[in-house]
C-alpha cells in the first residue's frame, strides 16, 4: 500500500491518478474542501455512497453560499436542508418529467414554494438569501459557457441551439421561483 508522508511547512501541489475505488474517490471529494483551488476529479464510480457525497456537498454548498451572500447561520442551515429537498427532486422527478426546461421550473417552483412556507412559519428566516444558496445548485453556467465556446469554435448551429436551451433553462428557474413568491408571498 502506498503513503503519503506530508511535512508541514510546505504546500502540497500536484496530481494523482485515483484507480476508481469507492473508498479512495470518497477521501478524495473530502480532501477536496481543504483546498481554495478549483479541483476537477475525474474516474469517479458511479456508485451509491459516492452519489450521496456529492449531494452532501452540494448541500453544504447551498448552506454556505447562502451565508456568503449575506444570510444569517439559521438561513445557511434553512438553504442546505432545502437543497436536500432539491436533490431528492433531482433524483425522481426526471422519472416523469423528460423535459429539462420543464423540470427546472417544476424543481425552482417546488423548492421557491418550500422556502416560502418555512419563511413565513419562521419569520426570522430570510427567504431571499435562501432562494440565492439553492438556485445556485440550478443555474446552468457550464452549458451556458459550452454554447458560447461552440460559437467561437465555429459550431455555429450546435452553439446556437445549445445558448438557447440554456437560456430557456435560466427563465424557467427564474420563472418557478418568481411564481412560487409571487403565490406566497415572500
Amino acid at each position: 500500500m502506498a503513503v503519503f508522508k506530508v511535512e508541514g511547512g510546505h504546500r502540497l501541489r500536484g496530481e494523482i491518478t485515483p484507480q476508481g475505488a469507492k473508498n479512495e474517490a470518497l477521501q478524495i471529494l473530502c480532501a477536496t474542501l481543504l483546498t481554495p483551488q478549483r479541483v476537477v476529479v475525474r474516474n469517479i464510480p458511479r456508485i451509491l455512497d459516492v452519489m450521496q457525497l456529492i449531494e452532501l456537498l452540494r448541500c453544504m454548498g447551498a448552506g454556505a453560499l447562502t451565508v456568503f451572500f449575506g444570510g444569517a447561520g439559521a438561513d445557511g442551515l434553512a438553504a442546505a436542508v432545502f437543497a436536500l429537498a432539491l436533490c431528492l427532486l433531482q433524483m425522481y422527478l426526471p422519472l416523469i418529467c423528460k423535459n429539462k426546461v420543464l423540470f427546472n421550473f417544476l424543481a425552482a417552483f417546488c423548492v421557491g414554494s418550500l422556502i416560502s412556507l418555512a419563511c413565513r412559519a419562521l419569520p426570522a428566516l430570510h427567504g431571499d438569501k435562501i432562494i440565492i444558496g439553492d438556485i445556485m445548485l440550478l443555474i446552468p453556467g457550464l452549458a451556458f459557457t459550452n454554447a458560447v465556446k461552440d460559437i467561437f469554435i465555429g459550431d455555429t448551429i450546435s452553439g446556437v441551439m445549445r445558448l438557447i436551451e440554456t437560456v430557456l433553462w435560466a427563465a424557467a428557474l427564474a420563472l418557478g421561483f418568481a411564481l412560487s413568491g409571487w403565490l406566497l408571498g415572500v
